[in-house]
């Protein structure tokens, strides 16, 4: 048994729908006086209750040096059902005044009052994980992470004399000074605590039949922060990553594989949020990153990592890249023997953010279908693009990429984007690159890609929209549409 500490009961009230729990923060966790952030359940007269922030570091990188200017940022972790009330007091060393208040998702559609320097809103499940952004400043922000409350939390009681449950309970606990590991066996759960804190990583290798699930955090782990490997059966639900070294989960070789309600901002160099590789039945849902690399990578070869993929969903997502790509498909695989990647479904995503200074790695969502690579039957369903500051809001290519690939891939056929809407504008200091769809031989192409509900800016684009005979649909968003990409379409 690991970490056995105390449970402590959620303190709210049964008799409203309306309840909250805020967990204590340990005091070995970098502490944030940017803001003060006070939340009680709606319709109530409850005392406010204090949120402890987490300060956190995000990532941008220097276009011309190269270099990553980590900048301060600030977390505030929640969890509640049905409504709460917030208030949020910025610091006036950082904002001496209040001019504007943003909260995103956009989509989410949530207004903020102020008053003398107090920021007012409510929030409602299912709107969780969400950004408040002061004065236009999108590092100082106030990343707020939430949960509904948990429904089933294990105790400590439960854990006695059973060892299929590692039990970390609320405070922080650091193994081997943050540089060791977690492995699990079959049939075992990982449980955190809410308030518990872990500074270290976790493996999941050649298992099946496992589980982490809570509320507490892994804080500053080594390498991957999680990683699954050639297992099958694998729930990973409800933990929150802080400043993970590497990736925050990498899944590869597996099947059966459930990761939900996960957040996690990173800051560091390959700094990716999900990956998975070759990998077949998984589900991801319900999360948030913002991450220094791909927020969703999906690769096939890599490594020691051989065999097809299918069956990925991701939905209900906010993807935030301060560096490289929100989505990124199809870079690596086996040029020796080729492989195949099918059935990817992504679904009701906000993309909140995309700063990429390099074109051919630039898109909101990009495919770039290398290395013997074929793709085909994807779906993208109702997406939502918000402004970005550097890069392009679409890229679907099969290239040669020397740097990466061995090979050009062998083609990308049959997407599908239903309902995808972008919403930018021509804002100082933002540069946006042309989308392109581009094959890459007459016998590597992408084809059969249809538009179904394409909104840009508020413009509808189809095919029979007006506009001059001799124009091309593709003029509208505006996207280049090259000759090796063939039987492109734009429907209502």
């Amino acid at each position: 048994m690991i970490g056995l500490l105390r449970l402590p009961c959620a303190a709210y009230n049964n008799t409203t729908a309306n309840r909250v729990y805020v967990p204590t923060k340990p005091p070995q966790v970098t502490n944030s006086t940017a803001f003060e952030l006070k939340v009680r359940p709606a319709g109530s007269e409850s005392v406010w209750e204090t949120v402890p922030l987490y300060g956190v570091q995000t990532a941008e990188i220097n276009a011309t040096s190269g270099s990553n200017m980590r900048h301060a940022s600030n977390i505030a972790y929640f969890d509640f059902d049905g409504s709460v009330e917030i208030t949020i007091t910025p610091s006036t060393s950082a904002f001496s005044t209040i001019d504007a208040v943003r909260i995103r998702p956009l989509s989410y559609g949530i207004e903020a009052t102020v008053s003398e320097g107090i920021i007012t809103f409510r929030l409602s499940q299912p709107q969780n994980n969400v950004v408040v952004e002061v004065n236009g400043d999108i590092f100082n922000v106030i990343h707020i992470w939430t949960n509904t409350l948990e429904k089933d939390p294990i105790t400590e009681a439960q854990t006695t004399n059973d060892s299929s449950i590692i039990y970390f309970g609320p405070g922080y606990h650091s193994l081997n000074e943050g540089k060791g590991n977690i492995t699990l066996q079959s049939g075992q759960t990982l449980y955190f605590a809410a308030g518990a804190v872990i500074n270290a990583g976790i493996n999941i290798q050649n298992v099946s039949d496992v589980t982490i699930r809570g509320r507490g955090f892994l804080y500053k782990p080594p390498n991957q922060s999680i990683l699954i490997e050639y297992s099958q059966n694998v729930v990973v639900d409800g933990i929150s990553v802080l400043n993970p070294t590497f990736n925050t989960i990498l899944t590869a070789v597996s099947t059966n594989v459930h990761i939900s309600n996960i957040r996690t901002i990173s800051a560091g160099t390959w700094g990716d949020g999900l990956d998975v590789f070759c990998s077949q039945n998984v589900l991801i849902e319900r999360v948030f990153l913002r991450t220094s690399d791909d927020s969703i990578a999906l690769y096939q070869h890599r490594w020691g990592y051989y065999g097809n993929s299918s069956n990925i969903t991701v939905r209900d997502a906010s993807l935030w890249a301060d560096v490289a790509h929100p989505i990124n498909i199809g870079t690596h695989g086996n040029a020796d023997e080729g492989e195949t990647a099918e059935g990817f479904v992504f679904d009701n995503i906000d993309i909140l953010d995309h700063r990429e200074p390099q074109v051919d790695y630039q898109g909101c969502i990009a495919f770039t279908v290398g290395d013997e690579n074929l793709y085909h039957d994807m779906l993208f369903r109702n997406i939502r693009v918000e402004d970005f500051r550097w890069g392009m809001l679409l890229s679907l290519r099969v290239v040669y990429n020397t740097k990466y690939n061995l090979a050009p891939g062998r083609g990308l056929r049959n997407v599908t984007f239903r309902n995808l809407s972008y919403n930018g504008g021509d804002i100082e200091g933002h540069t946006k690159s042309t989308p392109i769809i581009a094959g890459y031989s007459p016998e590597r192409l992408v084809e059969f890609v249809d538009f179904q509900n394409l909104t840009i800016n508020g413009l509808h684009i189809w095919d029979d929209m007006r506009k001059p005979t001799w124009y091309q649909t593709s003029d509208f968003v505006p996207m280049v549409v090259t000759s090796l990409a063939q039987n492109i379409t734009f429907s209502s």
